[in-house]
């Protein structure tokens, strides 16, 4: 039947609105040009702390390519030379020199704090 919804709309709308805000509070960063995948690396950043990339492959499933291009997005300068979102910092891991480590600076500190604030 057209216009039936079959789950409890109540819920399922607040949840919805505040995936809305979330986003729109993203698109605030680049509203053409962000990716889902750019999303769920930030959140898992913020969540976790500093953290590897391989840690990052593992808890999202994507490939070394896709964390290393999104991390140079969300930092300071992408892949092609263009500004990113300056959301993170990254470092070499001071445990094994071949390895980085990535955190939100003080940028991504304040998004993900208005994050959840919604």
């Amino acid at each position: 039947m057209p216009g039936a919804f079959c789950c409890c709309p109540s819920t399922i709308n607040v949840k919805l609105k505040t995936l809305q805000r979330a986003l729109a509070t993203f698109a605030l960063l680049d509203s053409t040009h962000l990716y889902s995948h750019t999303i769920r690396v930030f959140l898992q950043i913020a969540q976790d702390g500093p953290c590897t990339y391989k840690h990052l492959e593992n808890s999202l499933s994507l490939s070394n390519s896709a964390i290393s291009r999104t991390v140079l997005k969300l930092g300071s300068t992408d892949a092609k030379g263009k500004a990113g979102f300056n959301l993170i910092d990254t470092w070499p891991d001071p445990k094994e020199g071949r390895r980085y480590l990535v955190q939100l600076n003080e940028h991504g500190c304040k998004l993900a704090g208005a994050l959840q604030a919604l």
